[in-house]
């Protein structure tokens, strides 16, 4: 067998691997006792089938196996001669056999070269979270608005009023996907509608029409209405005001597990203030990847940053489904194109992986078996037999190795900012 390196790169490396006449043979002879000792064929003993009946017969799969070995044999070859470590298993392309032997192209991919510096005692600072009483109050007020009952009312539209519409609109003088609604629920002032019909609907009364005009901006996500400007015709069928509930021990039970207002708003601040210290760990860990992603090439192995982004991107569609959307095809992206939306992301993903793979193997940072199912204990302490069954399908899919990766990082970084000098200051959200 001989190969030469074609293609030098910090993460990739290409070898032209041609083998001559008798080891190209050799794997054929090696097909032939491969296929041959899996065939029960009458007039035959299981393994003694002649070649010129297994050519006959089974010429594609002797061919597909004699491709499969001297590949292999040949990738085990040069990775023992060059003692590299590929990341993923080696890719071949420009497969060609013939008679006098066979030739093709064999990618290695690799780990980038991570040259870890001071990552200890690096000064952070942290923001303190603190929750005000009027933000308790704020989450109770749309609480209390969610709850409202609705009555019809004979007078102008105002702020806050739920008005029932239809619409019709036009771009260029066409109707668009998406241009036609019916009985359309508008809580004029929430936001949840386009500004401008929310706008155009205040002082109006059941039964007018009114047009207006929509500019939609270049980066629109429909982008047949990106950059267009549509004209709406919108009729106000029917307009109700809201009759809030009473603060009172009865709306704080009617609204969860609360025996008084004071009960409830204690636990919505509670909870108020656990979702902002999340979020202020996140951005914390976020800023701290940022300083140790110095220590990896912006380049890493492409198989690897397109397997992050297949799985981002099944997770993102996982996510618009629990948001009510049917499919990536309602944001007018096909698979490919909403796949490539977290490139990015991906290729930060696997950069931050590499470096905190380096400090936590410099540091002897392990995650046991026993320590995952700790993990997922915890994420379901009420579900009962719930973890044992996770534990099955995680090991039975392959995510068991990839959870203990992911605990792995998690560990690691946390270990990182805990050997930091954190500074906080305040903040009020």
């Amino acid at each position: 067998m001989k190969y030469t390196l074609t293609e030098e790169k910090p993460c990739k490396r290409v070898f032209k691997v041609e083998l001559d006449g008798p080891e190209y043979q050799r794997a054929r002879a090696h097909a032939y006792a491969e296929v041959g000792g899996k065939i029960n064929m009458p007039g035959f003993r299981k393994g003694k089938v002649s070649p010129q009946v297994l050519e006959q017969r089974f010429g594609k799969e002797l061919q597909e196996e004699t491709i499969q070995h001297a590949i292999g044999h040949s990738a085990r070859t040069i990775l023992a001669d060059t003692k590299l470590s590929p990341v993923t298993n080696p890719a071949v392309s420009s497969i060609h056999p013939s008679g006098e032997g066979m030739a093709f192209l064999l990618t290695i991919e690799l780990a980038p070269e991570v040259v870890l510096e001071e990552y200890r005692g690096l000064s952070l600072t942290r923001e303190a979270v603190m929750v005000r009483p009027e933000d308790a109050d704020s989450v109770v007020e749309g609480l209390r608005r969610r709850m409202a009952t609705y009555t019809s009312v004979d007078r102008p539209a105002r702020w806050g009023d739920l008005a029932v519409i239809d619409y019709d609109g036009t771009v260029d003088g066409s109707p668009f996907e998406g241009s036609t609604g019916r009985d359309v629920l508008v809580f004029i002032g929430s936001g949840e509608t386009m500004r401008e019909i929310e706008e155009s609907l205040v002082g109006r009364r059941v039964g007018e029409t009114m047009s207006l005009t929509v500019a939609y901006p270049a980066n629109h996500t429909n982008q047949a209405l990106a950059g267009k400007t549509a004209v709406l015709s919108v009729n106000l069928k029917e307009l109700k005001t809201a009759k809030l509930p009473e603060l009172d021990g009865e709306f704080a039970r009617a609204s969860g597990d609360y025996k008084t207002m004071e009960d409830m708003r204690r636990t919505v601040a509670e909870r108020l203030r656990s979702e902002r210290e999340r979020e202020v760990r996140e951005r914390l860990r976020a800023v701290v990847v940022d300083r140790l992603l110095r220590f990896v090439p912006t380049e890493v192995a492409p198989t690897l940053v397109e397997e992050e982004m297949q799985y981002m991107a099944v997770r993102g569609a996982e996510e618009l489904a629990r948001q009510g959307l049917k499919g990536i095809q309602q944001l007018r992206l096909d698979a490919k194109q909403f796949k490539e939306m977290f490139r990015p992301s991906a290729g930060r993903a696997v950069r931050e992986a590499f470096v905190l793979e380096a400090i936590s193997r410099k540091e002897g940072i392990a995650v046991t078996d026993a320590d995952l199912e700790r993990e997922i204990r915890e994420n379901h302490p009420n579900e009962k037999g719930v973890p044992d069954k996770l534990f099955v399908e995680l090991k039975a899919n392959g995510r068991w190795e990839r959870l203990r990766h992911r605990l792995r990082q998690d560990r690691t970084l946390d270990w990182v900012i805990s050997q930091g000098h954190v500074t906080e200051r305040a903040l009020c959200l």
